[in-house]
């Protein structure tokens, strides 16, 4: 064996036994230094820890023995729905455990935060990648937020803007979500249900043409329901710089990928909330050229379904938001 797994099998069975012995003797400064700092940013997307909200045990496996016992509610491990610690060398433990877990059962967390928004008033403004968890799902998810745009607190959802991205998937890749958070990617049908269904949420679409050219639209009310329901789109409320092509027509439409049977989905290759089949198709194919009949489209920027924009991008806020100003 390597000196350098020898050094990591170490390190793995002393803090094992660190734990374990911190436990036995009920030492929470102890408990407190060993845990927390392992998750601390991790799984809330924040600069500092966040007190736990969540009841949490530690199971002890010994052969066919189970025993569960408490820990004090402020481990800080309430974002983390499983973090596992093996000892390899579980045999020349005092303790004899053969695997020691901490599960987290997630009951609350609301001082863990569920949107761009939360964390912009929990102090962050800059816009970048973080962790948030939506209280429905109550299962981390890295996300991007744009700080910048209209008084930030914007958990982006959607952004187009190079090609880079193939966006003719399967619908468990479009429930799952793909891409890259720094470039092209979609976040994922079932945590955009999680995060528009925790609240009243805003949606906002930015769009960008070959010529520089910005315009946005922005929807009062923006959800979508579960899988069950294919995620029906809800959205209402039109104002914006541009006219609408997305509201009118697929509002109250289900979602559809090319691989469900949908003939629209298929010809578009992407999957979208298709009608019959579209005035707005912000996951088409990305063409360079301009011109493509199953492009990036808003039907109103020229008053055609060929015309492939540059940049595109969604994203969600809280419809109550505002923005702090600076002192």
């Amino acid at each position: 064996m390597k000196t350098k797994e020898k050094n990591k099998i170490k390190d793995i069975f002393e803090f094992n036994v660190a734990v374990l012995q911190a436990f036995a003797e009920n030492n929470i400064t102890a408990l407190r230094s060993l845990l927390t700092p392992k998750v601390k940013s991790k799984h809330c997307g924040m600069e500092r820890a966040l007190p736990a909200t969540s009841s949490v045990s530690i199971q002890h496996a010994r052969g066919d023995n189970y025993r569960q016992e408490k820990v004090p509610d402020w481990v800080d491990i309430s974002f983390a729905s499983h973090i596992r610690v093996y000892d390899p060398l579980s045999q020349l433990t005092p303790y004899s455990f053969t695997e020691v877990a901490f599960l987290a059962e997630v009951q609350h967390v609301r001082n863990c935060p569920i949107d761009c928004a939360s964390l912009y008033y929990n102090g962050v403004h800059r816009s970048g990648i973080y962790i948030v968890v939506p209280s429905l799902g109550a299962v981390p998810v890295e996300v991007f937020c744009d700080m910048d745009t209209e008084g930030g607190g914007w958990t982006v959802i959607q952004r187009r803007q190079d090609g880079s991205v193939n966006f003719n998937r399967s619908w468990k890749e479009y429930k799952e979500g793909f891409g890259d958070l720094h470039t092209e990617f979609w976040l994922g049908n079932e945590h955009i249900h999680q995060l528009s269904s925790q609240g009243d949420y805003t949606l906002r679409i930015d769009l960008e043409d070959w010529n520089n050219k910005h315009k946005h639209a922005l929807y009062e009310s923006f959800r979508t329901e579960n899988e069950e329901s294919q995620y029906r789109l809800h959205v209402t409320g039109f104002s914006g710089t541009v006219e609408d092509s997305f509201s009118w027509y697929h509002n109250k439409q289900s979602f559809s990928t090319p691989d469900t049977g949908n003939i629209c989905a298929e010809i578009s290759h992407s999957g979208w909330w298709y009608h019959q089949c579209f005035f707005a198709n912000l996951n088409g194919v990305y063409y360079k050229n301009l011109l493509g009949p199953d492009g990036i489209v808003w039907y109103s920027w020229k008053d055609s379904d060929y015309y492939s924009l540059k940049k595109v991008s969604m994203m969600i806020r809280p419809r109550t938001f505002r923005p702090r100003l600076s002192p």
